[in-house]
């Protein structure tokens, strides 16, 4: 395997961006919401939860552009919410976190 060159590193980077960027257009799209808000993502997740709503970490972050959903919810534990997780597992054998508010 040949040694990346400058070049190549730099139209990666490029690439990156522009995928990047591609996201968060497609991401305010569907929730132009959050882009507008001046709450965290933890005010936001914990607002949603306290709706009744669950969440997993893909729809945290489709709607709020949470890449680490289980971060945002061991904070809120921390604050004293009672944030409780239930494992679902998909068609393929592949397993993922369920998050909802409990008592409220």
């Amino acid at each position: 395997m040949k040694p990346d060159t400058e070049t190549e590193a730099t139209l990666r980077a490029s690439n990156l961006s522009q995928e990047r960027a591609i996201l968060t257009r497609s991401m305010k799209q569907e929730n132009p919401a959050f882009y507008h808000s001046d709450k965290s993502q933890e005010g936001l997740i914990l607002d949603y939860l306290k709706q009744g709503y669950s969440l997993t970490p893909m729809g945290a972050l489709k709607l709020f552009g949470s890449l680490r959903l289980s971060g945002r919810i061991y904070q809120l534990r921390k604050e004293g919410w009672d944030i409780r997780r239930d494992m679902v597992s998909g068609e393929r054998g592949k397993r993922w976190a369920r998050y909802y508010l409990v008592g409220e």
